[in-house]
């Protein structure tokens, strides 16, 4: 983190420098000195969509939807296909109370990416989230009989089940 924060300082002009210090920064767990680096990034080059998805990830690390649902969004304008700025999108939406508009962008992603675990799975957190828990245990199933299923969507699908009633031993075979 340290020899990319001070490769930025030495290039106060370079984008890309300003990234790779904002994503260190971030993996580091310093929120504030990422938001200043994507945020100095998307200062001297407005198009890039790293810069604006690295802020994204921070205003999320630092419980800001709204900020990172509009960075997300400028992402999505250069680059429309990108999963990764629709499931964030959807991430940001979730955590709004925004479960429609979240699902959209989760399934707008899966039309482009169908076998992304990562957007099902938060599909169907999503789907618990707003109380449609039939379609979220069946997203969910799905989800969990494949192999290398994650501890974490077994998780989810028990959650899907015991909100929806279901038996603990039920819940707990998933």
């Amino acid at each position: 983190a340290r020899i990319e924060a001070s490769y930025a300082s030495a290039h106060p002009d370079d984008p890309a420098a300003h990234v790779a210090a904002g994503d260190a920064a971030l993996q580091a767990g310093d929120i504030d000195g990422a938001l200043v680096n994507f945020q100095r990034a998307a200062q001297l080059a407005p198009g890039r969509a790293d810069a604006h998805f690295g802020l994204a990830r921070a205003y999320l690390a630092r419980s800001q939807p709204s900020e990172a649902a509009a960075e997300f969004q400028t992402v999505r304008a250069a680059e429309p296909k990108n999963i990764r700025a629709l499931n964030g999108i959807g991430i940001a939406f979730d955590q709004l109370g925004r479960g429609r508009e979240a699902q959209n962008a989760y399934r707008t992603a899966l039309a482009i990416a169908p076998d992304d675990r990562a957007i099902r799975n938060n599909l169907g957190l999503s789907l618990v989230l707003s109380g449609d828990y039939d379609q979220a245990i069946a997203e969910l199933s799905a989800l969990a009989r494949q192999p290398g299923a994650t501890a974490r969507i077994r998780q989810n699908l028990a959650l899907a089940l015991g909100l929806e009633g279901r038996s603990r031993t039920e819940a707990a075979r998933t």
